[in-house]
């Protein structure tokens, strides 16, 4: 379901990156191991992070002359934007959303 909802898929286990798009993950030791574990056994759990870049006005032309604060530059492919990130978290089974976390756009989505 990840796969064909997101625009780039990062793999962790507990917190490590084990494996980062599409081509690499699909049969990757690594990734394998962490969905099946050691048993054979399936992950039936788990959740979707989406981050999506909330776009605000760069302009500088407001009557104080600066621009909002809380509001960052940053790159997806070669286009730069600016603005916010909204990070929200879906339970994979149920598809409810069950997080919401803002940020400013230059706050990396993997940690």
């Amino acid at each position: 379901m990840s796969m064909s909802i997101s625009d780039h898929i990062v793999v962790l286990d507990h917190g490590i990156v084990i494996a980062e798009g599409a081509d690499a993950i699909r049969n990757d030791p690594k990734v394998i191991a962490a969905y099946l574990g050691d048993r054979g056994l399936l992950l039936r759990q788990g959740t979707v992070v989406d981050a999506t870049i909330i776009h605000a006005p760069s302009s500088t032309k407001k009557k104080d002359g600066k621009r909002d604060p809380e509001m960052h530059q940053t790159k997806k492919g070669n286009q730069y934007y600016f603005g916010m990130k909204s990070h929200i978290g879906v339970d994979a089974e149920s598809g409810l959303v069950h997080s919401l976390n803002g940020t400013a756009a230059n706050v990396a989505d993997v940690t």
